[in-house]
């Protein structure tokens, strides 16, 4: 296991720093930048921090502050705590929809070369696919779990580890090599999953057994949902979407003579994106006013319809203001 150490090593690291600058970096509330450190710092702690914090600093506490700091791969009682440091780390999945939203960043990158249409596709179908992963990850994780700790009484017990090594599907060595074990482990969740099955690696103990029902049954639903999401992305009929990005460049045209109608400075950015945001949100779950139409202005947020009035009549309030105070 010594191998994969210094990357991980790494890895914790830019979680530290990752950390610190949560704790520095202002954050967006409606359409206001927050700059304010107590209130960044209150809202970080009240959401990922724990989470980032017990991820991190066992693993860093576990492999190099302890008598476990040795070559891990002599060690079976290393291994085994090995496991419930993984089990924290497995906390990290607090930011899926962080991780999603740079994959989809990432998609939009290329949307000059793509069509709007493949580009939603590509965003839904590569989401579908991190899902699966982090699925298929976790589960081989667990299973991987079921391997090193049932065998941890005084009898000798069974489990699907011994049974791979007296079939000679592992090494003696690879008996505490987490990455062996691990790639294994995601092997044979693959296999279930799929319903293929090989039998070559399997469940003895009857938790194992257990475990193996658990996730053909999650195979079977899982797998379901995927193939009908697929149909669904790709049969989708693209009426809808083309009168949705024929509707956005309307409110382009809207938001531009906004702006002409002001003699200062252009609307702000974030209240530029925010108001397409709202509007495209509500084309694509109100078939009706899609097809019938609405006057944009009426279809925003309340609060987002205060800050598009403030920013269009900032000097009319600034000259004024003492009118509507009372």
């Amino acid at each position: 296991m010594a191998k994969t150490q210094q990357v991980e090593l790494v890895i914790d690291i830019v979680w530290l720093i990752h950390i610190y600058i949560s704790f520095v970096t202002a954050y967006i509330k409606e359409i206001d930048p927050i700059n304010e450190w107590p209130k960044i710092a209150s809202r970080y702690i009240r959401g990922a921090f724990f989470f980032d914090l017990l991820s991190t600093i066992p693993a860093l506490i576990f492999i190099y502050g302890t008598k476990y700091n040795e070559p891990l791969e002599e060690s079976e009682e290393t291994l085994r705590m090995y496991t419930y440091i993984y089990a924290l780390k497995g906390l990290r999945i607090y930011h899926y929809n962080y991780c999603r939203k740079i994959m989809n960043q990432l998609i939009t990158v290329n949307e000059n070369k793509l069509s709007k249409q493949s580009v939603g596709k590509l965003d839904y179908l590569s989401g579908i696919m991190f899902l699966m992963s982090f699925v298929i990850h976790y589960l081989a994780c667990f299973w991987f779990w079921l391997g090193v700790n049932i065998d941890s009484g005084e009898d000798e017990i069974d489990t699907w580890i011994k049974y791979a090594i007296e079939n000679a599907l592992l090494s003696e060595e690879q008996k505490t090599d987490k990455t062996a074990l691990y790639i294994t482990s995601f092997y044979w969740v693959v296999t279930t999953l799929t319903t293929v099955g090989y039998g070559d690696i399997k469940g003895i103990h009857e938790y194992e057994y257990v475990y193996t029902m658990m996730v053909e049954f999650i195979g079977i639903a899982f797998f379901s949902f995927i193939m009908g999401s697929i149909n669904n992305v790709l049969l989708i009929d693209s009426a809808d979407s083309d009168i949705i990005e024929s509707k956005l460049e309307k409110v382009d045209v809207w938001l531009v003579k906004l702006d002409n109608s002001r003699m200062s400075k252009s609307l702000p950015k974030i209240l530029y994106d925010k108001i397409k945001l709202y509007i495209k949100e509500s084309l694509t779950f109100d078939h009706k006013k899609l097809i019938e139409g609405y006057e944009f202005f009426d279809q925003l947020k309340p609060s987002v319809r205060y800050k598009l009035i403030r920013e269009l009549f900032k000097d009319f309030f600034t000259d004024f203001g003492h009118i509507f105070v009372y």
